[in-house]
C-alpha cells in the first residue's frame, strides 16, 4: 500500500475502506456489523476523523420504529415505499438531521 502523502477527500476514502476491512475481524468477533459513515478532514492540518458506526443486526428497522411515529408511519411501514411532504423519489426521512436519514422512498403521490 503506497503511503499517503495528502489528507484529502480520495485518501479519506482509502482510510475508511482500509479501516472498515481492518475492523471487520473485531466486529464478528463481537456479533456486529461496522460500517465507516464518513467522517471529517482538514488536509491543511493533515487529520482524519472518520466516524465508526458498530451496530446490531436490525438497528436499521428498529430505529425506522422510533422514528416512525414522527412522520405519521408505524413500525411495520419499514420497507414500504412513502410519500412524505412532497420529497424527491429516493429519499428518506431522519428527525434529527437530513444529512443522515432513515430509508424509504417516495412515489410522488400520496397513497
Amino acid at each position: 500500500m503506497d503511503k499517503i502523502t495528502t489528507l484529502d477527500r480520495a485518501a479519506a476514502k482509502q482510510i475508511g475502506a482500509a479501516l472498515e476491512e481492518a475492523l471487520q475481524m473485531v466486529a464478528e468477533d463481537l456479533g456486529l456489523n461496522v460500517q465507516i459513515k464518513g467522517g471529517s478532514f482538514d488536509p491543511e492540518v493533515g487529520e482524519f476523523k472518520p466516524k465508526v458506526v458498530f451496530a446490531l443486526d436490525g438497528a436499521e428497522e428498529r430505529e425506522f420504529a422510533v422514528l416512525a411515529g414522527s412522520f405519521g408511519l408505524k413500525p411495520e411501514d419499514y420497507g414500504r415505499t412513502v410519500s412524505v411532504l412532497g420529497g424527491r423519489p429516493g429519499h428518506a426521512i431522519r428527525r434529527r438531521s437530513w444529512k443522515s436519514t432513515v430509508p424509504g422512498s417516495n412515489t410522488g403521490h400520496d397513497e
